[in-house]
């Protein structure tokens, strides 16, 4: 199962296509396997992608140690990214509008929205952020995901998936361990910083 696993992260890395099952197959001429082993990896076995993820967190805890610490705590980056898809059928496709300050590019894009948080690490002239997690966010279209709470049932928004983001990440840290988290100013807004100061991590941001 591992070989299959480490096949696919070099798919995505070595496939500047589309990221599809046929593309993601011949992308790894390494291994030797038909189209229809990969398939069966995803289907039929024992894996799971937050086991993936806590274990890349305590990797990098292990190899770059001080090096993530920065004024005395993990730093947290938060954001998301748009990707366009051909099809409005899909699961989670929508019309999203495109927070940007380019005026060249177009108000809105169907597709989907995704969060992503990473950790920032020091570099001897930079610093660069080590992506951990990414979840596809929910929209009004084909709601996937709802939140269940002592006033009911609602369908989860934009900020319940994003602050799930932090919550996951805090969940793979050694509790000693103080975290931190920078977002730019469109997550400068309460339904964001309220979840995590009651958590007691602190937003860096431009309110």
């Amino acid at each position: 199962n591992f070989a299959y696993f480490k096949a696919y992260v070099w798919a995505v890395m070595i496939n500047n296509g589309n990221k599809c099952m046929t593309n993601m197959a011949a992308s790894c001429f390494f291994l030797g396997r038909n189209i229809s082993s990969f398939q069966r990896f995803l289907s039929d076995n024992q894996w799971e992608i937050p086991a993936v993820a806590r274990k890349l967190v305590a990797l990098l805890l292990a190899k770059l140690g001080d090096r993530l610490l920065i004024a005395g705590a993990l730093l947290g980056c938060v954001d998301t990214t748009l990707a366009a898809k051909a099809s409005d059928q899909m699961v989670a496709v929508q019309r999203w509008h495109r927070h940007s300050g380019n005026a060249d590019q177009v108000s809105s894009i169907i597709g989907h929205h995704w969060g992503i948080i990473g950790l920032i690490v020091k570099h001897p002239i930079r610093y660069i952020c080590l992506p951990i997690l990414a979840r596809l966010i929910a929209g009004n279209k084909n709601q996937q995901l709802w939140i269940n709470g002592p006033d009911g049932t609602r369908p989860a928004d934009f900020w319940d998936c994003v602050v799930a983001l932090v919550f996951e990440l805090k969940t793979y840290l050694p509790s000693a361990l103080k975290l931190r988290i920078v977002a730019d100013a469109y997550f400068s807004k309460a339904p964001f910083i309220q979840p995590l100061l009651a958590k007691g991590i602190h937003l860096i941001s431009r309110l």
